[in-house]
C-alpha cells in the first residue's frame, strides 16, 4: 500500500504535509483516497509512539520517613496494598496501586498523602502502533477530510 514520491507525479516546488495519526493502515489510505493524490507523491508509514496505559503511585523514594513494615501495616489496614520497587526509575519507592485513569490515581495519592506519606503519580506508557499519511503537495494544498502539518525530520527523505 506505500507509494514513494520519486515518480514524475511530485511537482516541483512541492512541499511535504502529513495527516495522522491513524489506529490502523486502511484509515491512512481512506484519508489518502479522501484527498485524491496522485499516485507516487504519498507514503504510508508505520511507526511506535508511547500511549499513557496507566497511572502509577508510589510513594517516593528517599521519603524522609522510610517506609517501614509497620508502616506497611498500617497502610493495609486502611485497604492500601503496598509493594517495594526493586528496579526502575522509582526503586526503592514503595508502589500503592497501578490505576487505569488518572481520577482514581489522583483519589489514591490523596488518600496516602493525607496519612503524611511524600506520594507521586507516575503515567505508565506503553508503545502503540500508528500510521501517518506523508504526501508531497504544493504549497497551500486544501486538505479536505483533515488537517495536516508540515513533515517531520523522518518524513524529509519522501
Amino acid at each position: 500500500m506505500s507509494q514513494r514520491a520519486s515518480s514524475p507525479g511530485v511537482a516541483a516546488g512541492s512541499v511535504c504535509r502529513v495527516w495522522g495519526p491513524f489506529d490502523d493502515e486502511t484509515a491512512a489510505e481512506r484519508q489518502r483516497a479522501a484527498l485524491t493524490l496522485p499516485r507516487g507523491s504519498y507514503d504510508v508509514v508505520q511507526s511506535e509512539e508511547p500511549v499513557e496505559s496507566g497511572y502509577l503511585v508510589y510513594i517516593e523514594p528517599g521519603a524522609a520517613e522510610p517506609v517501614t513494615d509497620d508502616a506497611r501495616q498500617r497502610l493495609a489496614e486502611r485497604g492500601i496494598d503496598t509493594y517495594v520497587m526493586a528496579g526502575g526509575p522509582a526503586a526503592g519507592g514503595v508502589s500503592v496501586g497501578v490505576f487505569s485513569s488518572r481520577q482514581r490515581a489522583e483519589r489514591q495519592r490523596q488518600r496516602v498523602a493525607d496519612l503524611g506519606y511524600p506520594v507521586a503519580v507516575r503515567p505508565l506508557r506503553e508503545p502503540r502502533r500508528v500510521y501517518h499519511l506523508l504526501a508531497r503537495v504544493a504549497p497551500g494544498f486544501p486538505a479536505p477530510g483533515g488537517t495536516s502539518q508540515p513533515c517531520a525530520d523522518i518524513a524529509q527523505a519522501l
